[in-house]
């Protein structure tokens, strides 16, 4: 991309709708998963 062309912008609908389901915040701590990583899981599209 050009070095002048400008960033950013239209980014908006990538954000506008969730993409998996909200973790579970319990007493201010997010509640991860006990396996490894995040335990995030996208919903099916």
């Amino acid at each position: 991309m050009a070095p002048e062309a400008v960033h950013g912008l239209a980014t908006a609908d990538w954000l506008a709708a969730d993409t998996g389901p909200v973790p579970l915040i319990k007493d201010g701590r997010l509640k991860l998963a006990t396996a490894a990583g995040l335990g995030f899981r996208p919903f099916a599209t």
